[in-house]
């Protein structure tokens, strides 16, 4: 049995992903968090004011910092640790991202941040079953706040998404990739960009679910960087963005 399949007997998918999936997701989120390189397991991007870590870039603020982005790394950090994973001492008592800088990144605590990378190096299932099991978590009351007939709509667009396996890669890289959509933390001018707003800006019976989804996504990230403050220069990544939406169609 290999490890991905020990990984994901974690837990029952709702959304029936199964090991083989669950590996093929895991592995394309990789690719495309972190071009599947070692190195930028542990990363800062200019400009941002937080360590993004793991195939899934999983944001780590230091203390004091707060940001507009859900944090994501300390819930992966104590989901490691209760599937035995081999956490390096200093890093089982961290509170907070020991850098608090991309110059401090690059120069201090360099033994530490080798421990770190290997860490999350040896542990790509368990972070991939950390991705899968949090949409599950996170879409099982995605649309409560709306009038039935439209938690309906949406539910129906999702499940004609998720038929093929490439298309449950587009629904959990998305919301892994650009949040949920449910946070008023993470709006623009009063626009959010996660999942909820994709499916639901998505036409109802699309002859093509994956195709709508990937257009309706590329909608919603293009106004976030028109809306967006113009010091973040966000412009600069759409470009990676869509790309990485076109990748959804790519069976």
């Amino acid at each position: 049995m290999s490890i991905f399949y020990r990984a994901f007997l974690l837990f029952i998918s709702v959304w029936n992903i199964g090991p083989d999936e669950a590996e093929s997701i895991g592995r394309n989120i990789y690719k495309s968090e972190c071009s599947g390189q070692k190195e930028k397991l542990t990363w800062w991007n200019e400009g941002e004011q937080f360590a993004s870590l793991g195939i899934g870039h999983f944001i780590w603020y230091a203390e004091g910092k707060v940001g507009p982005f859900e944090e994501t790394f300390p819930a992966l950090l104590v989901f490691l640790k209760q599937q035995g994973a081999a956490v390096p001492v200093w890093l089982k008592s961290a509170r907070y991202c020991p850098w608090g800088s991309k110059r401090e990144f690059s120069e201090k605590m360099q033994k530490e941040k080798g421990e770190l990378q290997t860490l999350l190096f040896q542990t790509v299932a368990l972070q991939a079953a950390f991705i899968i099991q949090r949409f599950e978590q996170k879409t099982e009351k995605l649309f409560q706040d709306l009038p039935k007939e439209h938690q309906d709509k949406s539910l129906k667009k999702m499940a004609s998404i998720a038929c093929t396996t490439h298309g449950k890669y587009a629904l959990v890289d998305y919301l892994h990739f650009k949040g949920d959509g449910s946070s008023p933390q993470e709006r623009y001018q009063g626009y959010g960009w996660g999942l909820k707003q994709v499916i639901e800006e998505m036409p109802d019976d699309a002859q093509e679910p994956l195709t709508a989804f990937s257009k309706s996504a590329k909608i919603i990230l293009t106004r976030r960087v028109q809306n967006a403050p113009p010091e973040r220069h966000e412009e600069r990544w759409l470009s990676g963005w869509l790309a990485r939406v076109d990748s959804y169609l790519k069976s």
